[in-house]
């Protein structure tokens, strides 16, 4: 049998900041939450990370005026992650070298010509 309780007599809750996230995981619906860090990745907006299209020419350089004094967070190249991204020295194998004054990006070798490149900054 149940037992009424005054609100004084109830016991103190303190909720876990995990359970106050209504997200869940949409590639399991229903069956676990997102985390902390997911949740920020979704939320780009909230880091200024932006989303620049590229189209890059027969060339190993790519120039596009957006990345100009900016942070290069990734390169995709036709949808495949490029290699590392540095900034000084020359790129060798996969590698790309950024240069944030020129807003360019080289590679070791050519770009394709119409090759689409997806590139996140900060």
């Amino acid at each position: 049998m149940a037992v009424d309780k005054r609100i004084d007599q109830l016991a103190a809750v303190i909720p876990v900041l995990a359970d106050l996230l209504a997200v869940y995981d949409v590639s399991s619906p229903g069956t676990k939450k997102i985390t902390i860090a997911q949740l920020v990745s979704l939320l780009n907006a909230s880091s200024g990370i932006t989303t620049i299209y590229v189209t890059a020419t027969d060339s190993d350089v790519v120039a596009d005026a957006r990345m100009v004094g900016r942070e290069v967070k990734l390169v995709l190249r036709g949808g495949v992650g490029s290699g590392e991204i540095i900034t000084s020295g020359s790129p060798i194998g996969d590698e790309l070298l950024f240069n944030s004054g020129a807003g360019t990006l080289q590679g070791a070798y050519n770009f394709a010509d119409g090759e689409k490149l997806t590139i996140q900054l900060q």
